[in-house]
C-alpha cells in the first residue's frame, strides 16, 4: 500500500458512508453497485469501462480493525460511499497495471481500475504513479486518485 494514506476516502465532501451485505468476496478500494436483493446489498461493478451511476466505492471498515488489505465475503456487512467530483479517494488498481501521475482511471469490470487509454471513459485522475507490471508486483495495489 501507499505511504500517503491508510483509509480510502482519503479526502471527501460526503460525510455519508453507506452500509449494505456484501454479495461475493470484495476489498475496499473497490467500484461496486447495489443489486435487485431485497436486503440492500452491493456486488463489485461487472461492466468494464463505463462510468457506473451511482459510482460507488467499498471502504474499508476501521471501527472493526479492518485494513485495507482484508476480503470482505459473501454476507458481510460493507461500508461505501459515493464520491464527488474532486473528493480523493484510494482506489484498488488491477494487477499488471502501470500508471503515472496524472494518468486517467476507468473500471475493469471486476471492481478494480485501469488506466484509460484512447476513448475509454475517465472516471478518476491518478494523483501518484503506481507500478504494478509484472516486473515490479504481482498483486492489486492502492492508488490515490482525484474524482473526475
Amino acid at each position: 500500500m501507499s505511504a500517503t494514506k491508510n483509509t480510502i476516502a482519503v479526502w471527501t465532501n460526503n460525510p455519508h458512508r453507506k452500509e449494505a451485505l456484501a454479495s461475493g468476496a470484495m476489498y475496499p478500494g473497490m467500484c461496486v453497485q447495489r443489486t435487485s436483493a431485497t436486503v440492500d446489498t452491493v456486488i463489485v461493478q461487472a461492466t468494464a469501462e463505463v462510468a457506473p451511476t451511482p459510482l460507488l466505492i467499498l471502504e474499508e471498515d476501521e471501527l472493526q480493525g479492518k485494513e485495507l488489505t482484508e476480503v470482505y465475503a459473501t454476507g458481510k456487512r460493507v461500508f461505501f460511499r459515493t464520491p464527488y467530483p474532486g473528493d480523493y479517494f484510494g482506489l484498488l488498481l488491477a494487477d499488471g497495471q502501470n500508471v503515472a501521475k496524472a494518468d486517467f482511471l476507468t473500471p475493469v469490470g471486476d471492481g478494480t481500475w485501469k488506466k484509460a487509454t484512447g476513448s475509454m471513459i475517465k472516471v478518476a485522475q491518478a494523483l501518484e504513479a503506481k507500478d504494478l507490471s509484472a516486473s515490479s508486483n504481482t498483486a492489486n495495489d492502492i492508488v490515490l486518485a482525484e474524482i473526475c
